[in-house]
């Protein structure tokens, strides 16, 4: 439908450029081979639909003619540890046959016995965040090995919330240092080396609210809580 709408609207501009360049007397031409060319286009569009719906439909109907097959093999796979083979057996097909029971089973244990190859080979202690990563995901695909990582988790979460912190209060520690610029926020003035003010006078009126902000060493001025004038 988008297809078809950009082409009409091409056409239509094609027909308005068209008639002021040749004049009323070609009008009528240029309309009818303008609709000519819709049509034509229009008859791709629902051809092309068609065709990929036959494909669509043929596809299914392999696919879920095979599900006992795929079953079978992927879990046969499965067992014998080949986790990328059981995944490639079921890729193909999953549209159509991925809500089963069984295909959801054997497609997310594959999914986290590779992750956890790749988890083994992370070390904790250097690469915790990386860690911490694969095993959300492995969570997340599937919550029943929640149990199994319950522990390391929360060591690992634990920690990423200390380094967040840490690093915030390196930021907070460079705002102290810093003066104001026009453009700042209140809170970015607050946490600057100019602090709390010393006493605020504020204006309301319909165009927004102005403040003043008292200090021992000058005024600054705001708009709306951006910092647009500096007085010292």
């Amino acid at each position: 439908m988008k297809i078809y709408l950009k082409n009409f609207l091409y056409n239509l501009f094609f027909v308005v450029f068209l008639f002021s360049a040749s004049g009323c007397d070609d009008a009528d031409r240029i309309q009818l081979e303008v609709q000519q060319r819709e049509e034509k286009e229009r008859k791709e569009l629902l051809n092309s639909t068609t065709i990929d719906a036959s494909k669509a439909k043929e596809e299914m109907n392999n696919c879920l003619s095979k599900k006992k097959e795929i079953i079978d093999e992927s879990a046969m796979l499965y067992k014998l540890k080949d986790y990328e083979g059981a995944l490639n057996k079921i890729k193909n097909c999953h549209y159509w046959i991925g809500d089963d029971e069984e295909i959801k089973k054997i497609n997310n244990t594959s999914q986290v016995r590779i992750i956890e190859k790749d988890l083994s080979a992370i070390s904790g202690e250097e690469n915790y965040q990386e860690r911490l990563f694969f095993i959300k995901k492995i969570i997340s695909i599937d919550d029943s090995e929640k149990a199994k990582y319950s522990k390391e988790l929360k060591n690992l979460e634990a920690r990423e919330a200390k380094q967040v912190a840490l690093e915030k209060s390196k930021i907070a520690l460079e705002k102290k240092k810093e003066g104001v610029r026009v453009g700042m926020s209140q809170d970015d003035v607050l946490a600057s080396q100019w602090g709390k003010p010393i006493k605020i006078n504020k204006t309301t009126n319909a165009y927004g609210v102005s403040e003043q902000w008292v200090y021992r060493g000058g005024y600054l001025y705001f708009e709306n809580g951006i910092l647009n004038t500096i007085q010292n």
